[in-house]
């Protein structure tokens, strides 16, 4: 795919609604490893898709809202 920056981005408007987020809670350290992997890993199992951001201290994990509700229980589960 070819796109021309200069004045076209204006026209262009895309939006994919219908996402509910995940805060890992705390501040992720650059030393701890697999805590994103073993989240998506076990949402994957199960037949959720996800979307993750990462930034400077903590990730977030978008998936579907309807999905939410599964994957917050499946979540609970693993972590309890």
């Amino acid at each position: 795919m070819v796109f021309i920056y200069n004045k076209s981005r204006a026209m262009i408007t895309c939006c994919d609604d219908g996402w509910k987020a995940f805060r890992i809670q705390g501040v992720l350290d650059f030393s701890l490893i697999g805590i994103l992997a073993k989240i998506a890993t076990v949402l994957a199992d199960n037949g959720i898709s996800i979307f993750a951001v990462s930034t400077y201290n903590t990730d977030y994990v978008l998936i579907k809202k309807e999905n939410y509700q599964k994957a917050l229980d499946i979540l609970q589960t693993v972590t309890s």
